[in-house]
C-alpha cells in the first residue's frame, strides 16, 4: 500500500503539471467564452502542443499551421531526457460535440467507464496500466478547470473532453498513443462526437500516421 501511495504521488504531480500547462496554453474553455475562436499553437519540431488564446509567434502557413512557441515559453527537459519526449511536450486529442452542443454528463461518464477509464484524483479520468498503479493517459473536460463533478454529473454539460499524456512519462509511448487514439474514436462513436487533433482540426488517418511517425522518431532519439 505504501508503495502504491508513493507511485501515485509521483504521477499526481506529473498530471497536475500537465493540467497547469494546458491552462497556460489555453486548451480549456471558460464558461463565458464557449464558442469563441482560438488560434492553435504548434511546435514545428515535434508536432505536439496545446492550443492558445493569445496570438501565436508567427502567422499560419498554407496548411493552417503556425510557428512554434516563443523559446522563452518552452522549458528545457531534465538533463539526459530527449527534448522531443521531455516537458513541455504533450500529446493531446479532443472529442467534442458537433454543432456547438454539449455532452450530457451522465452519458459522458458512462461512456468513459465503458471504455475502461477510471475516475481518480484531481477530478478527472485516467487510463491505468494493467496493475492499476500508474496512469498512462488522462481525460479532462474542456471547460476550465478541466474537472468532472462525478457526484453531480446529471447537471453537468461540457462541449468536449481532452485526452493527453506526456510521452517521457510512460513505458511505451507508441502503445499508449495507439490506445489513446482508439479510445477517442470509441468515445466519439458512443456519443456521436468528433475527434480533433491538437490544432482543433478533424483528426484524419493521415494525421494519426504523421503523429505516430514523429513519436516513433522521438522515441528512437531518446
Amino acid at each position: 500500500m505504501i508503495a502504491g501511495i508513493y507511485v501515485w504521488g509521483r504521477h499526481k504531480q506529473k498530471i497536475l503539471a500537465a493540467l497547469e500547462r494546458f491552462g497556460e496554453f489555453g486548451v480549456f474553455e471558460k464558461e463565458d467564452e464557449i464558442g469563441e475562436s482560438r488560434r492553435p499553437v504548434r511546435d514545428t519540431d515535434h508536432g505536439f502542443t496545446g492550443a492558445a488564446n493569445e496570438p501565436a509567434a508567427g502567422e499560419a502557413d498554407a496548411g493552417g499551421r503556425v510557428d512554434e512557441l516563443p523559446r522563452e515559453a518552452v522549458e528545457e527537459p531534465p538533463a539526459g531526457t530527449s527534448r522531443a519526449l521531455g516537458a513541455p511536450f504533450l500529446i493531446q486529442l479532443s472529442v467534442v460535440k458537433g454543432g456547438g452542443g454539449r455532452f450530457s454528463g451522465e452519458r459522458l461518464r458512462d461512456a468513459l467507464i465503458d471504455l475502461d477509464l477510471v475516475y481518480g484524483e484531481m477530478g478527472i479520468f485516467h487510463r491505468y496500466d494493467s496493475a492499476y498503479r500508474e496512469p498512462l493517459f488522462s481525460v479532462a473536460s474542456l471547460v476550465e478547470p478541466g474537472t468532472f463533478p462525478v457526484n453531480d454529473m446529471e447537471n453537468f454539460r461540457t462541449p468536449g473532453v481532452v485526452f493527453f499524456f506526456q510521452p517521457a512519462k510512460v513505458p511505451d509511448p507508441l502503445e499508449v498513443f495507439d490506445d489513446l487514439v482508439d479510445t477517442c474514436r470509441g468515445l466519439a462513436g458512443a456519443l456521436e462526437g468528433r475527434v480533433l487533433d491538437e490544432h482543433r482540426a478533424e483528426l484524419t488517418e493521415a494525421r494519426v500516421i504523421e503523429m505516430r511517425e514523429i513519436l516513433a522518431e522521438a522515441c528512437e532519439q531518446s
